[in-house]
Formats: structure tokens, sequence, C-alpha cells
């Protein structure tokens, strides 16, 4: 019996819960992760080649921004999904993507350009509310992208996505990222205030 499925446009009752709740989880342990921080704290850099946590906060921020744009401008224009194994593919997004054993590099684009804290908030909570109204959308199935994370993690297995696994992508990025906060807070130079 095979697993793939030919892609429809709606999510199911069940695809939307499991998004609502990482929506929700990712936000929480993200802000969580910052909550009571200190202006040294945010800006305190382990390394000089490593980033602060500002400067992580600023890149999950940048990341859910484009991840919105691209399901929002190149989604509606995406070839059909086709058949697929959208349930491999979600798994990797979900359960691989937060996982810090293998690191990779953001691309260059990606990078923080350096921001003030309350901003990178602002712009966590703007990105955040664009994937919840995205997610509320009837056509996330419907076409797909090409993903290059999924590419990676996937081993060349799968090269696309569609919207629904690119905002879980997001979503899992924001929890491996809220992961990198947390070792930063746990180097034993962290400010104390």
């Amino acid at each position: 019996m095979s697993t793939a499925t030919t892609a429809v446009s709606t999510l199911s009752s069940y695809e939307q819960g499991v998004a609502q709740t990482l929506l929700e989880q990712s936000a929480n342990g993200a802000m969580g992760a910052v909550r009571g921080l200190s202006d040294g704290q945010w800006k305190f850099k382990p390394a000089p080649d490593q980033w602060s946590i500002v400067e992580i906060f600023e890149h999950i921020a940048f990341v859910q921004e484009i991840v919105a744009r691209r399901v929002e401008e190149e989604l509606p224009n995406a070839p059909p999904a086709g058949e697929r194994n959208n349930e491999e593919i979600d798994r990797i997004a979900i359960l691989e993507v937060p996982v810090r054993l293998q690191k990779y590099p953001a691309p260059e684009f990606a990078h923080p350009k350096g921001i003030e804290p309350a901003e990178a908030l602002d712009r966590f909570q703007k990105s955040g509310a664009r994937i919840a109204k995205l997610l509320a959308s009837a056509n996330l199935r419907a076409g797909v992208l090409d993903c290059p994370p999924l590419k990676a993690l996937s081993k060349g297995k799968y090269t696309t996505a569609d919207g629904y696994q690119w905002l879980l992508f997001a979503l899992a990025h924001t929890d491996r990222h809220t992961k990198q906060i947390l070792e930063v807070r746990a180097n034993p130079g962290f400010p104390s205030r």
C-alpha cells in the first residue's frame, strides 16, 4: 500500500489543529526564552563568531516573514502539488527541523542586520499573526515551492513543500532557534542581569 497522497487544497481539522498547536507552542517558547532579559543579556555573544539572543530573535522573525511572504505571493501561482507523501514531509518539518544535533549555516541574506530587542519582538509577533492568518487559508496544499531545508533534511528525497509544510518549517525553525537562545543563556559567561 502506497503512502503517497494526491494533494487536496483544504487542510483537515487535524492538520489545522497541529499547526495551531505548533504556532502557540513556538511563540510561547520563544517569548518565554527572552522574557525579562536585560539589554546586556539580549546582546551578549558567547563568542565573537556566534549570534547574540537579539540576533537569533531577529533571524527567527525574518525567516517567519520571508516564509509568510513566499506563501502569500508565490503559492497562488506555484505548480500543483500532485502525488506526494505529505505525511512524511509534514513529519520531517515537525520533528526534524527543531533538532540541533546537526548545524546548518543560515544563508547570508538571513543573517541578522542589527536591530534592537523591541523591534525584534514586534517583528516576531507580527510575523506570527501573518502565519496564523495563512493557516486559515484553504489553498495551502494546492501548490508546491522549492524547499532547500527539506532537500537537506531528506538528503534530496524531497525538494518541494506545499504552503502548509512551509509554515510548519517556519514554526519548527522557531523552536530550533529557541533552543539556541537557551544555549546562549546557559553559557557560563552569560550576564546575571
